[in-house]
């Protein structure tokens, strides 16, 4: 399935959208939105989300929602949130923000794809944890301002790095 709007076109996600056998993409050089409990599902394939200059959500209180294995956000100009049921791999970058819950666990991407933005967010529910793989040879998350992990499980970062220049590393799990 693939969605696309024109030039300066918003993509509004208004209802359920599944995928049983193939990729969701979805990409505007507008915002990106969802109403409230429509899902992106994508059962083997990937979701990608691509704004050229603007928004993939529009905040935490309503992201976009999505159900896949693997997630690929772009927000070349703007910031992303995401919702994702279940636990998922995930490559991707935004000017701003980008904001991630996943109720599992969720994983960077492999060799040299980064999770990159000014603020990285990414918060493991449901007993998820934080898996840091990618970045062979460099950094795996990389925050201009900052970063913060939190997870219900563990955090492994091995041999993955965290770059924040200038702005603080945060890493929380709960119940340590």
């Amino acid at each position: 399935m693939a969605g696309s709007a024109g030039f300066g076109g918003t993509v509004a996600i208004n209802a359920n959208v599944t995928s049983a056998e193939g990729s969701i993409l979805v990409q505007t050089d507008g915002n990106i939105t969802a109403s409230p409990g429509a899902v992106l599902t994508a059962l083997l394939g990937p979701v990608t989300l691509d704004s050229f200059t603007a928004n993939i959500g529009t905040g935490p209180a309503l992201p976009v929602n999505t159900q896949t294995g693997s997630i690929s956000i772009n927000a070349a100009s703007g910031s992303a949130w995401v919702n994702q049921s279940g636990p998922v791999t995930i490559t991707g970058s935004a000017a701003g923000t980008l904001y991630l819950t996943a109720s599992g666990t969720i994983t960077t991407g492999v060799h040299k794809n980064l999770v990159s933005a000014a603020d990285v967010y990414l918060t493991a529910t449901s007993g998820g944890g934080i898996t840091i793989s990618g970045a062979v040879s460099g950094t795996g998350i990389s925050g201009t301002n900052s970063i913060s992990l939190t997870a219900d499980g563990d955090i492994v970062s091995s041999p993955a790095r965290l770059s924040s220049p200038t702005g603080p590393c945060s890493r929380n799990m709960d119940g340590y």
